[in-house]
């Protein structure tokens, strides 16, 4: 039989153990919804890409001349358009790979958006060099999502 020292102490210690059983499952709620969170936020930066894409006539006509892989921006602001373009699809693409390595974005999101790194590079080479320039003051080499991207570009090195 128990004595009431112990048995004070056996609920203490039941006590406690709910406590982190309860403090665990709040966690995992936490981050289920930090990655529902993240993988929604990421989406939309997406469909937003891909709404400009569909609706913009201008972004139309430069990804249609992105597709040639010796493009040359007409002129200035033609330029500023394939850069500004570059900028949003990396930082995309950033996003992606910062929120998986933190864990809170999914292996099926990172796999989609690999291959749309790769899908992006082979339909529209022109766009290599404009990267080229927009990176030109960052190193990206510790984001393996980007490596398609990171060997067309030096592949224009070899040039």
């Amino acid at each position: 039989m128990l004595d009431r020292k112990s048995l004070i102490e056996s609920i203490g210690i039941t006590a406690v153990i709910a406590s982190l059983l309860f403090v665990a499952y709040e966690i995992r709620q936490a981050n289920r919804i930090a990655l529902g969170t993240t993988s929604n936020e990421l989406n939309r930066n997406w469909m937003a890409i891909n709404e400009l894409d569909v609706t913009d006539a201008g972004v139309r006509a430069l990804l249609i001349a992105l597709s040639d892989e010796n493009f040359i921006p007409k002129d200035e602001m033609q330029r500023e358009q394939a850069e500004g373009y570059a900028r949003l699809m990396l930082n995309n693409w950033v996003a992606i790979e910062e929120a998986y390595n933190n864990g809170i974005a999914s292996d099926a999101l990172y796999m989609m958006a690999s291959e749309d790194v790769r899908a992006h590079v082979a339909k529209r080479p022109g766009i290599v060099r404009i990267y080229k320039t927009v990176t030109s003051h960052f190193d990206l080499s510790q984001y393996s999502l980007l490596e398609p991207l990171l060997s067309a570009i030096n592949g224009l090195q070899d040039q």
